[in-house]
């Protein structure tokens, strides 16, 4: 059972007013500790797992993963799943080959978070076998998109129970994923900072050897 959720801009349908106070604090620590560990030069790995570990802390029942697209491939690599034991971990991999393939990537294709629950029924067989494991019941998936509206990855929860998520689980979907975004385009900004700066040391070392030898 497959269901995608198109996004709604009025506030009456935002899933954050569903929100405690408590809850909402909760995730604005998330948002704050998330910037600390980027201005720290934490890797993206290393920050997505952290995230994903105090949300399922506070959810039991909930298991976290985000993938990031390959744009050369359309690939679905699996960047962060600290939960997942390598069993679970290649189940997983063999049910999201790519964009358009498996839950996470239909959420890629689409732009649209997928609500799939009854991983027994769904017609991929690498998925169905995903629903042998007990927590892959049911995947929220919530497309990662950058500020430009391109979509480069996906968050998803899977639940332990085959169930839609309710409101304040929603919103927590929606604000992970946009934690993610955040982290990924932090960590690639720095990346091409620290390339741009090491191209610019090249350049001034071989302009040295150059004046040297003239």
């Amino acid at each position: 059972m497959v269901q995608k959720i198109s996004s709604h801009n009025s506030q009456s349908s935002d899933p954050s007013f569903q929100l405690s106070d408590a809850e909402r604090q909760r995730l604005q620590q998330n948002r704050q500790l998330l910037l600390a560990q980027l201005a720290q030069g934490n890797s993206l790995q290393w920050i997505l797992n952290s995230l994903i570990q105090r949300i399922e802390s506070a959810d039991p029942s909930l298991t976290g993963a985000v993938f990031l697209r390959q744009t050369e491939s359309d690939r679905l690599d699996l960047i962060a799943a600290p939960s997942l034991d390598p069993l679970a971990r290649d189940a997983l991999l063999r049910a999201e080959p790519h964009v358009g393939g498996g839950i996470c990537g239909q959420a890629v294709l689409s732009g649209e978070r997928i609500e799939f629950i009854h991983f027994g029924k769904h017609p991929c067989p690498a998925c169905r076998q995903l629903g042998g494991l007990p927590q892959f019941q049911a995947c929220w998936a919530e497309p990662i998109s950058n500020q430009g509206g391109e979509t480069i990855g996906v968050f998803a929860f899977y639940c332990r129970l085959p169930k839609h998520p309710d409101l304040r689980q929603i919103a927590l979907l929606k604000h992970s994923a946009s934690l993610a975004r955040i982290s990924i385009e932090g960590c690639r900004e720095t990346l091409a900072q620290t390339n741009w700066q090491s191209a610019q040391r090249a350049i001034v070392a071989t302009d040295l050897a150059y004046r040297v030898q003239s």
